[in-house]
């Protein structure tokens, strides 16, 4: 918050205090003004603590300073900054608490020694209500990285092969669900338990307790079909695992998808 925005810091602009003992102040987007960054990073570096708000590290890793912070405008669902082309910070624009896949995966990978993801090299918690809430995690800034679907469309547009980085991408994707297995805690599944709860969420069938006109805006528990998502993970059939497939994600992600609906 400042009295006024220089002009460097106008497209930060968030909106004017019209009452109270702040009035007149005007509120910004802080990452757009260095300072605030350079201390995030020095808050992670030095791992601080403020009241409940805590900042870890992996010593395994350096963080030096004096590393000049940007803000990368075109992220979409996060915020992130770069720091020197070493570093990239993603805050969390939607925290939840408990364990956080963002965190969490990157983390198990590293342990398994998974080269293809970057190890976190900090994070930052809050502890809100006696549970830890992730805010945001610092990892190494890839270079000259590219999307690979957008990698393919641009290829195929101008009649390229794709075939040997199809290959490539494909070899990644193996080698980090396989890296998860090893990390995380996995189920095996038969072919038409998976088929089933495959079919209930590419049906679109709703969540229980989502409001449903045939139910009433305010009934609990009603679904499209009077029907229930199926219990995840889906349990094997009887019998050997013909077919059967491991499903590598973490368990607070799998309890928490179905919840979300589509």
């Amino acid at each position: 918050m400042r009295e006024a925005l220089p002009p460097r810091l106008a497209p930060a602009l968030i909106g004017h205090v019209a009452q109270g003992p702040l009035a007149g102040r005007t509120v910004y987007d802080a990452l757009y003004d260095t300072r605030p960054a350079e201390l995030l990073l020095e808050a992670l570096r030095t791992q601080a603590r403020i009241g409940g708000l805590r900042f870890e590290r992996n010593h395994d890793q350096e963080i030096r300073t004096g590393l000049v912070p940007r803000l990368m405008t075109a992220e979409q669902s996060n915020s992130s900054v770069v720091y020197g082309d070493t570093f990239i910070l993603k805050l969390l624009r939607r925290i939840v608490p408990g364990v956080n896949p963002d965190l969490e995966l990157p983390l198990a990978l590293a342990r398994a020694g998974c080269p293809r993801v970057p190890a976190p090299a900090a994070w930052m918690t809050a502890d809100l209500g006696g549970e830890p809430w992730v805010l945001g995690v610092l990892q190494p800034y890839v270079q000259g990285a590219t999307d690979g679907w957008e990698l393919a469309l641009r290829e195929l547009a101008k009649g390229e092969d794709f075939a040997a980085e199809a290959r490539a991408l494909g070899r990644a994707t193996a080698e980090v669900h396989t890296a998860l297995a090893r990390a995380l805690p996995t189920v095996t599944s038969a072919t038409a338990g998976w088929s089933t709860w495959s079919r209930a969420w590419s049906g679109g069938w709703r969540t229980p307790r989502s409001p449903s006109r045939r139910c009433g805006r305010t009934s609990r528990g009603c679904t499209r079909r009077s029907r229930r998502w199926p219990a995840w993970p889906p349990r094997a059939a009887p019998g050997p695992p013909s077919g059967s497939t491991a499903i590598c994600i973490s368990g607070s992600a799998c309890a928490r998808r179905p919840a979300t609906g589509r």
